[in-house]
């Protein structure tokens, strides 16, 4: 048997990787008066650009500490490819892995989701959604999706509850950062 942190694999060796925008999930107890359910999907799809660019780094940080031959293309020119094809968010989540490989000309891709309870939602003055409150929980899975393959080549998930909302984000690049560390470089 192996568990993650022992195992090493050749199964990414030589092979280039993007990561895609995450799909976040939300869910609260009820939304605040001004609150609609666009502006918090707003505030998803920008998190969801800031949590791949940061995996990108962590990931590129693990891989200069090894001898693997991985290589992940930019986490902008994997954007700038899906603006130019006239892919948003919804598109992408919704596009068979192979396909967004593919489109990508990589080997394989990285995608993840992101499920978030928040006890509580506030609007800004600059009507942008904020979290608050405490006994929050994030909860993370990755997957790696490799094309020659035709499947999923590696999978991390974890947790994390009873923190306030603002340290979310902190939270959030903590499970990042695991999720690096344990990708089989």
């Amino acid at each position: 048997m192996f568990t993650p942190s022992n195992y090493t694999s050749k199964k990414f060796h030589h092979k280039t990787l993007a990561i895609l925008p995450f799909e976040i999930h939300t869910s609260v107890k009820k939304l605040p008066k001004g609150v609609t359910i666009s502006m918090l999907e707003k505030a998803e799809r920008r998190k969801s650009i800031v949590m791949q660019r940061d995996l990108f780094r962590y990931m590129t940080r693990e891989l200069a500490k090894s001898s693997r031959k991985v290589k992940f293309q930019d986490f902008n020119e994997t954007n700038d490819i899906f603006k130019k094809k006239g892919m948003n968010s919804k598109m992408i989540f919704n596009t068979p892995k192979k396909e967004l490989a593919k489109i990508l000309k990589v080997d394989a891709v990285i995608f993840g989701s992101v499920y978030q309870y928040k006890n509580k939602l506030n609007l800004e003055k600059e009507k942008e959604v904020t979290f608050s409150g405490m006994n929050n929980k994030i909860s993370t899975v990755l997957y790696a999706y490799e094309i020659k393959r035709g499947r999923i080549q590696w999978k991390y998930d974890s947790s994390q509850s009873g923190f306030p909302s603002k340290v979310g984000p902190d939270v959030v690049k903590g499970l990042l950062r695991k999720a690096a560390r344990n990708f089989p470089l």
